[in-house]
């Protein structure tokens, strides 16, 4: 049992019941906070791997993004500042998502098409607060994104692991990139499935090519999903190039 602190209240973590997962910044758990539920991130003293810089959010960071949480969904910010009883910053905490599916990817991809487009226009309508804020977004990637619900709304994409995040005044265009990013991380996983990850590269230059939500309207235009259309022009690239 692991004591921790919220707003001053105590919370227990029980490690081997409560546990959800583990990054390179810290193990995630699952904590009961009267009708609602909390995800709770401790972060590691040190690095698993010899020689790894473990990078997570100093406390004037973490601030900022308690702040400004309330605006950003479903790009999830912390919304809290976790201590031990030292009153030591250990920690941050964010509302716990109820996934749809043990596969983000797989699933949204199985959505209805303009379903899966509107989950992918709500995100890309949020960066700019991160942009007037000088926050540089990263690691978005298949692995830090949910399909699923925070206690029991609607069901949205979030992405959900800000312990990589910095200020940067240059964040503009990179935070475009890592929107993009995110879309061929997700291509990539998704065609491997299907054992097309051989055409992953044509794929991801067409994407490029065009304002990324533009390409899943474009290759999905005939199709219910956003899943169909990239299969078919994954197909219709196997054939060109192999």
């Amino acid at each position: 049992m692991v004591p921790i602190y919220i707003n001053d209240r105590e919370y227990f973590i029980y490690p081997k019941t409560d546990f959800l997962d583990a990054g390179a910044s810290g193990k995630c758990y699952k904590v009961w906070d009267d009708d609602r539920i909390l995800t709770v991130k401790l972060y590691l003293n040190e690095s698993g791997l010899s020689g790894e810089e473990i990078f997570f959010p100093d406390e004037k960071m973490l601030e900022k993004f308690i702040q400004l949480s309330p605006y950003t969904s479903p790009i999830l910010l912390s919304n809290y500042l976790v201590r031990d009883e030292n009153g030591n910053y250990i920690g941050c905490a964010r509302d716990y998502i109820e996934a749809s599916s043990s596969n983000a990817t797989e699933a949204f991809f199985q959505l209805p098409k303009e379903e899966a487009l509107e989950h992918f226009q709500r995100i890309e309508e949020k960066i700019p607060i991160f942009n007037e804020n000088d926050i540089l977004l990263d690691d978005w990637n298949s692995y830090n994104i949910m399909l699923g619900r925070i206690a029991g709304g609607d069901e949205k994409l979030y992405v959900f692991d800000d312990s990589s995040y910095s200020l940067s005044s240059y964040c503009r265009p990179s935070n475009r990139r890592e929107f993009t990013h995110l879309m061929e991380d997700m291509i990539e996983e998704y065609l491997l499935t299907y054992g097309l990850d051989c055409v992953r590269p044509y794929v991801v230059d067409t994407l490029r090519a065009y304002a990324p939500i533009h390409f899943f309207e474009s290759v999905s235009e005939h199709s219910n999903t956003l899943g169909e259309g990239v299969l078919q022009y994954a197909k219709k690239m196997e054939d060109r190039y192999y």
